[in-house]
């Protein structure tokens, strides 16, 4: 049945509150009028109409027969579609422990009231069925109740079924995402290493620390002493345990990034702080770069398409964009394919914002590693827009893969907007539409691909990340760290102290005009030689080099 519900308001006998929703049909299907009741436990009597374009009919009739196809059901099966993603041979799953947990809770669970809200909220963000979102609502907030009140015995908030609770009610409310995710990893710890001895153990866990990686990351949040915890408690796989290792890391290096260049005076002390993180930065993107060339031949994507234009007003509507088009074998090595890629992109906003103090107050774009930065970043993002197509399904790709054949009910996954095909990729989308080096065609095709996760498959996050696509960096965040500077002339001072000439005006105490250009010129003619001797761990600059160091 057809999830493109419009909902409509009526009132049955004795002022019971009733919906009336029509389904739209298409040639050769059913069109069916349902009147339900709220909540919708059961249904009155029903009409189908069957058109003139049905198959195996030459003439139009109507057909007036029972129909029992309860919107709670409709609502679970979209869910279940278009999130759960069931394990097949070596493929991970996703999100299956939810259907071995409901089975063995009762009605009115928190676990099942909850799993009711995130599946009404899921079918009442498709463009057609907003009416559902105030059902979904109501149901979202007694389920808030039941887990809370669960949550007070401490031997049922260490259940399986409450931490799964939890973590659905992560996809109810956007505005909540934090507070039940930072619960759910409350939980999560307390539980210990007990919990990754069974499959559904595993899997809650799994959940959990691929959201708190992004929240970490999104935030830049420090995870500290506790990325072995997280990284060695399932992980057998290395190529996954390095993945996760290396977000995580990257969380702490963005948390780093901000405290290291909040500071507002540039000291000697400060400023090799930030040469230190810099080279912090390039180490990790070095070891990213290792995990991409030891990456197994089912992790690598195969080249298939190469897209030769998309007009401008197709961008924000358009599949696929200009260029090479990726395919994967498995949903979950693309996700953590694509989350490197941003990820390596995060980096070099860091590398910029530590090179840009470094050059403070000469122009940072002026330099090599600029230069190299940017060559990179345009590398990432076009490696971004070629991987995202594989995420929405498009039917070319459809036929070379079966990558999302374990879903858990209704069609196959890959010709239908998915949530979870969503979730996976929203945020690399919105790094690469927000740098600085992606061009306006890009940006154009990413902001549409936020657009449709939010629209048509109906997260809630991407509307918010939409919101956020106005924001450029890394030109906003070097922007923001310039004005947190106290002001100072220390670098102009010591720029005039390179070995120039002597004039008669500099004799005399009265120094001309300060020419910028030159002095730029000047530290760039000496720039190489001033690197390898500060690099060179047996050599101590004297004070006067140090700061020419700093300069360049």
């Amino acid at each position: 049945m057809p999830y493109d519900a419009a909902g409509k308001h009526s009132l049955g006998q004795q002022g019971s509150y009733k919906r009336k929703y029509s389904v739209k049909p298409k040639p050769g299907e059913f069109m069916w009028t349902i009147y339900t009741a709220s909540p919708p436990s059961y249904y009155e009597n029903k009409r189908t109409t069957l058109s003139k374009h049905s198959r195996g009919s030459d003439s139009s009739f109507s057909l007036s027969q029972e129909l029992s196809t309860p919107i709670d059901q409709q609502a679970v099966c979209y869910f279940q579609s278009t999130f759960v993603l069931v394990p097949v041979a070596d493929k991970r799953g996703y999100y299956d422990f939810v259907v071995p947990l409901l089975q063995k809770e009762p009605p009115g669970s928190p676990l099942s009231v909850a799993f009711s809200a995130v599946c009404f909220g899921a079918l009442g963000k498709r463009p057609n069925s907003r009416t559902l979102l105030p059902q979904a609502d109501a149901i979202y907030g007694n389920a808030l109740k039941l887990v809370n009140l669960r949550l007070q015995d401490p031997k049922l908030a260490l259940k399986d079924s409450t931490l799964a609770a939890k973590i659905i009610a992560t996809h109810t409310n956007a505005k909540g995402w934090m507070s039940h995710l930072e619960g759910a990893c409350v939980l999560a710890k307390s539980r210990g290493k007990k919990q990754a001895q069974t499959k559904v153990g595993r899997d809650l866990f799994i959940a959990i620390r691929s959201q708190m990686t992004l929240s970490a990351i999104a935030q830049s949040r420090s995870v500290g002493a506790d990325i072995d915890w997280w990284v060695d408690m399932t992980e057998n796989d290395e190529t996954s345990r390095v993945a996760i290792e290396l977000s995580l890391r990257l969380a702490d290096l963005r948390a780093a990034t901000n405290n290291i260049l909040s500071e507002r005076l540039r000291t000697a002390e400060n400023l090799g702080n930030v040469i230190k993180h810099l080279r912090e930065a390039e180490l990790l993107d070095q070891r990213y770069i290792e995990w991409f060339d030891s990456l197994p031949p089912t992790w690598q994507p195969e080249t298939v398409a190469w897209i030769e234009q998309v007009s401008t007003k197709d961008l924000p509507k358009a599949n696929h964009y200009t260029g090479r088009v990726y395919l994967f074998t498995d949903i979950w090595h693309a996700s953590q394919y694509i989350l490197s890629l941003s990820s390596r992109l995060l980096i070099q906003v860091t590398t910029l914002r530590c090179l840009a103090r470094l050059s403070s107050p000469f122009d940072y774009r002026i330099t090599p590693e600029y230069a190299a930065a940017v060559r990179l970043s345009q590398q990432l993002i076009a490696d971004l827009t070629a991987s995202l197509p594989y995420f929405f399904g498009s039917d070319d790709l459809t036929k070379m893969s079966d990558s999302t054949s374990g879903v858990a009910s209704g069609r196959d996954g890959q010709s239908n907007p998915k949530l979870l095909s969503g979730l996976l990729c929203v945020w690399p989308i919105f790094v690469a539409a927000v740098s600085d080096f992606a061009t306006e065609s890009q940006g154009a095709w990413l902001r549409g691909r936020l657009r449709y996760i939010a629209e048509d498959i109906g997260l809630n996050h991407a509307g918010l990340l939409l919101k956020g696509t106005q924001l450029r960096f890394p030109s906003m965040l070097i922007k923001t760290d310039t004005m947190k500077l106290a002001p100072s002339d220390f670098l102009l001072s010591s720029a005039t102290n390179l070995e120039t000439p002597t004039t008669p005006a500099s004799r005399s105490g009265s120094p001309p005009p300060l020419d910028v250009e030159e002095i730029s010129r000047l530290y760039l003619s000496n720039r190489e030689a001033i690197l390898l001797q500060a690099s060179d761990a047996s050599v101590v600059l004297p004070q006067e080099k140090y700061a020419g160091f700093i300069a360049v």
